[in-house]
């Protein structure tokens, strides 16, 4: 791996489950860590995060097929612990906090064809430590910690419309957790509550008015 003195890594290696081994390919133009990743048209996307230097607003394209790297237009706004999401045929970048300490509700939009950036209708709510998922091709924000009190609140933003609607809150107050998509529904599991790990499993259906509770947290564990 090429690793820099402060350990942040430029390096990109390709798995094939057929025969269960690695290949390095072309590192990365930045090395980074606390970045994002999206797929779009059969390449990668890898998108700010930081480096030795510190914040980085920079993005790059993997092609696969040539096995190199291309710098696309920088994000507009300097911001991390935010989250991206690819819908028709866009990436978006969502939420986070700013680097003097603020939480954010504005989203952007990336293309990739045109290779440029637009700021679209931010998120009612002003988010740090949440998830998204994308079902019916909406992005589903969820949750969020503004660094005193934690969010069940579930909001769903509509590109081709480019509006937020409020939709029915978790049944869990967490942060920190993790989601994932399955047949339509997101389920959100574990997490932060209250100074716990929670091991709840909640699933949210857009078809239902009110998320259902697959499992309760049957063994939190007290986090300092």
């Amino acid at each position: 791996n090429e690793i820099n003195p402060l350990h942040y890594s430029s390096a990109v290696e390709e798995y094939d489950p057929a025969s269960d081994t690695w290949t390095t390919k072309q590192s990365m133009s930045s090395p980074r860590a606390f970045f994002n990743t999206e797929v779009i048209n059969g390449k990668i996307y890898a998108i700010g995060g930081n480096d030795s230097q510190g914040r980085i607003t920079t993005i790059e394209a993997y092609d696969p097929q040539s096995d190199t790297w291309t710098e696309k237009a920088a994000m507009p706004t300097e911001r991390y612990s935010f989250k991206t999401e690819a819908v028709g045929g866009k990436i978006y970048v969502i939420g986070g906090q700013s680097y003097t300490g603020s939480f954010m509700a504005p989203i952007e939009e990336y293309d990739p064809v045109s290779n440029t950036w637009a700021e679209k209708s931010a998120m009612p709510t002003e988010r740090f430590g949440f998830e998204t998922e994308v079902t019916g091709g909406k992005i589903f924000a969820l949750g969020d910690w503004n660094g005193i009190v934690k969010s069940s609140a579930v909001e769903a933003y509509d590109p081709v419309s480019n509006t937020w609607k409020t939709k029915a809150p978790m049944t869990a107050t967490i942060e920190s957790f993790q989601t994932e998509v399955i047949d339509g529904k997101i389920y959100a599991l574990g997490g932060y509550d209250n100074g716990y790990g929670s091991s709840s499993l909640e699933v949210y259906d857009s078809n239902q008015i009110t998320p259902a509770t697959v499992a309760t947290n049957i063994s939190g564990v007290k986090l300092d």
